[in-house]
């Protein structure tokens, strides 16, 4: 690996702020979302296979779910396999269609 010669690795497409979070859930075990952050650490999560990062980040954007924030969520949910996020997003969007006939 061409990183194990450097004494700098280059991160590309993660803010530092993003990344201070996940080295403090790496050495804590916890890590304070916000809506601010809370896509990129999905993202992140995944990039870097932080599984339980992951799941706290997708049960998170569920409580947070709503017709404003369904489809940023769904495309997201999609792209990195969130087969439960996936589900209540799309469910969402049914009870919105629904609403809308009404």
């Amino acid at each position: 690996m061409k990183e194990s010669a450097k004494s700098l690795i280059e991160l590309h497409n993660i803010s530092k702020h993003a990344f201070e979070l996940i080295l403090e859930y790496i050495y804590t075990g916890t890590c304070n979302f916000s809506s601010d952050t809370i896509m990129e650490l999905f993202v992140m999560s995944d990039r870097f296979i932080l599984l339980d990062l992951k799941d706290k980040c997708s049960k998170y954007l569920e409580r947070v779910l709503s017709d404003q924030t369904v489809n940023d969520i769904l495309n997201v949910a999609e792209n990195l396999h969130s087969s439960a996020l996936v589900e209540k997003c799309k469910n969402l969007l049914k009870r919105l269609e629904q609403a809308k006939k009404v």
